[in-house]
């Protein structure tokens, strides 16, 4: 676990932080269609953008876990998405996760 923010005052609670503009993990290859994150995320704070666009909730899935997505990919459904990325293409995503204060009042993510 890393320390990522030091808090200014004694705090056990969990504690929100917003994570912006993350490039997925996933192959990148006009095929994959399944891309993680690096933490678990409350679902519904999940953006996903491609080339900028925010992508509508309904052209993706979330994963059981809450640590990734699948896109939806239908050239024959207007509100699916027509292929999956390209290398060259921007997939990003911002979300919120929830960290604990730790030792010296660090919050602590996973």
């Amino acid at each position: 676990m890393t320390c990522l923010i030091k808090l200014p005052r004694d705090n056990d609670t969990g504690v929100v932080l917003r994570i912006y503009n993350e490039r997925p993990g996933g192959l990148y290859n006009c095929v994959n269609t399944v891309f993680t994150t690096a933490s678990q995320f409350f679902p519904t704070t999940l953006v996903v953008r491609l080339d900028g666009v925010n992508l509508d909730p309904s052209q993706y899935v979330i994963s059981q876990d809450n640590q990734g997505f699948t896109l939806i990919v239908d050239a024959e459904n207007s509100k699916a998405l027509n292929a999956p990325p390209e290398n060259q293409e921007s997939l990003k995503v911002d979300y919120d996760v929830v960290g604990t204060a730790g030792p010296n009042n660090c919050i602590l993510f996973m």
